[in-house]
């Protein structure tokens, strides 16, 4: 497929879309067409995303399984020289849950779309496509991570709120043990200063004539 699957509009300069997740996402675009993987290369660099680009699946699945791989953003297209866009994204998945993966397509059809987002697949893109719609499904993609970015953030406060409960409620647990210690230990003073007043009174009603030291 060459660049003709891309419609170009009258704009100079792609649109920053807002919504980022951080200052570079990472986007791996496989696509099988140099003439159009430079292409969108090119505009998505201009728009802040570091973009690798590759032919294949096969080179795909092993940049997926490198070590220090960090694709929040996957866009492949479907057919490819050595296996499909559908294998990528379920490897995608497994390699990391919060990465979005979107599937371009010339071949657009129902069963296409249930059997992408049954794999996990974000959303999937229609052959030729214009540069419009690819900002508004990466614009969509990054909206995604940043409320995913937000709600994760949002739960790991939640479990700091909790256990910050948790310890207040410990302490005042062991305040009460100590409260308890203690007035088990005054009632237990209490005790044997009573004893000891019964003794001195008894003390002085059997001996008139002293006086106790």
């Amino acid at each position: 497929m060459s660049t003709s699957s891309i419609s170009f509009n009258d704009r100079n300069e792609p649109a920053l879309i807002p919504g980022k997740v951080e200052s570079q996402l990472h986007l791996l675009l496989v696509e099988d067409d140099k003439d159009l993987g430079d292409t969108l290369q090119e505009y998505l660099e201009a728009d802040g995303l570091n973009v690798t680009v590759c032919e294949s699946c096969k080179t795909a699945l092993d940049l997926l399984k490198t070590p220090d791989a960090n694709y929040m953003m996957i866009l492949t297209d479907l057919l490819l020289p050595d296996g499909d866009g559908f294998e990528i994204v379920r490897a995608s998945k497994e390699r990391n849950p919060n990465a979005l993966a979107a599937v371009m397509t010339g071949y657009a059809s129902l069963q296409t779309a249930v059997e992408a987002i049954r794999l996990g697949a974000y959303d999937y893109i229609t052959k030729p496509f214009s540069l419009d719609e690819i900002d508004i499904l990466l614009g969509n993609m990054r909206e995604k991570l940043t409320l995913q970015k937000e709600n994760r953030e949002g739960q790991r406060k939640l479990h700091q709120v909790y256990s910050k409960v948790e310890t207040l409620q410990d302490e005042k647990m062991e305040l009460m043990r100590l409260n308890r210690e203690m007035r088990r230990e005054f009632e237990s003073l209490s005790d044997k200063l009573d004893q000891v007043i019964q003794l001195l009174s008894l003390f002085v009603s059997t001996n008139p004539g002293s006086k106790p030291v």
